[in-house]
């Protein structure tokens, strides 16, 4: 029997950031499961993602790639798959993604009514979308962002006290940051994880945590593991995860932006440790929710399941786009070019400062 063909795409592969996790979890559980599966990207640079993606993915460029048909295109970031339309490159159903409502990569391409499936990752994703680009509310599929399977195997070893908190972001506002001295003064040890410090999340890493204090994807890993999850980052946020807030949160995609509430570094201690004990007896009933709602093998074949409910991708009226499509390729190999451009800075700016030093 023909393994079946998935092309996965996303704009860049350069960093451990939360679309790049996205496809690569993707890609992980589909293989897994014996599809052929390929992720195309404008840009990407594999000393960032080293050991990211199963070696049985096949990590292509969006430029390269023409005439060829998959049984799926699965598609983030609307230049990518216009892109491809634009090189000839068809398939059986067309799922399209959305992972934001405020990044312009994530605007739905023009030809969204012809897509087997569009999905966004929370309800105020797809409400400020459709109100945006006039797509109905009811043409989207909600599915947050995914918990992979193997975060809901462990159990973690919780004490009553706080021995050690876990931050991860890549881009902690000053009030987290502060809060490293603070916590140092009882003995507690605080970790951040992302930015400089970047590292790929998994359940072994967030095991060593007591509390993590995080946003988005990294919300739905550790409620799958039973952590205590303190919610709070750029947007502010609303603090402990719990029953009574767990909707809301959910609502904005765990954002922050449910209560914008922002405190200075003293405050957010005091509701961590205040808040700690009630936390913990919530875990099981939030771990519950969390593998009901978010886990990967679930929520992946449900789309699946949804995108072959629907006829083939009618290509004649696809072809309607052909202006808008090739729109769409200027727009990848501006941005490639614009990549490279970077990279060979990057490069030249480091081999300058390698200079310096071996003349010292």
């Amino acid at each position: 029997m023909r393994s079946r063909k998935i092309l996965l795409t996303v704009a860049y592969l350069d960093g451990l950031h939360g679309s790049v996790m996205h496809v690569a979890e993707l890609s992980s559980y589909l293989v897994n499961v014996g599809w052929h599966v390929s992720v195309a990207a404008i840009h990407f640079d594999e000393s960032k993602i080293e050991g990211l993606f199963d070696d049985r993915v096949e990590l292509r460029s969006i430029l390269e790639i023409r005439s060829e048909s998959f049984d799926v295109i699965w598609s983030y970031h609307f230049p990518t798959v216009g892109a491809l339309l634009a090189n000839e490159v068809r398939c059986g159903r067309l799922i399209y993604g959305c992972l934001s409502w405020f990044e312009k990569l994530e605007t739905p391409p023009m030809f969204w009514e012809h897509c087997s499936v569009v999905h966004a990752v929370s309800r105020e994703c797809a409400e400020l979308l459709g109100e945006m680009y006039g797509l109905p509310k009811e043409r989207f599929t909600v599915i947050g962002n995914w918990l992979p399977d193997k975060y809901s195997t462990y159990t973690p070893d919780l004490k009553e006290k706080i021995r050690k908190i876990g931050v991860v972001s890549n881009h902690p506002p000053k009030e987290i940051k502060g809060l490293e001295p603070l916590f140092g003064k009882d003995g507690v040890c605080i970790e951040y994880v992302g930015g400089k410090n970047s590292r790929i999340v998994t359940p072994d890493l967030l095991s060593k945590y007591d509390v993590v204090v995080s946003i988005g994807k990294t919300v739905q890993y550790a409620l799958g593991m039973g952590l205590p999850v303190y919610l709070y980052d750029r947007f502010g946020g609303c603090g402990y995860i719990a029953l009574d807030n767990f909707e809301r949160a959910n609502w904005y995609n765990f954002s922050g932006r449910c209560t914008c509430r922002k405190l200075d570094s003293i405050q957010i201690r005091e509701e961590i440790y205040k808040g700690y004990s009630s936390a913990l007896k919530q875990l099981d009933s939030l771990r519950g929710l969390a593998e009901d709602k978010f886990l990967l093998s679930k929520n992946v074949e449900f789309i699946l399941w949804k995108a072959f409910q629907v006829p083939c991708v009618d290509f004649e009226q696809i072809n309607r786009y052909r202006l808008y499509n090739a729109q769409c390729l200027e727009v990848c190999k501006r941005l490639s070019e614009k990549s490279l451009r970077k990279a060979k800075r990057k490069r030249i700016g480091l081999f300058g400062k390698l200079k310096l030093l071996l003349k010292k």
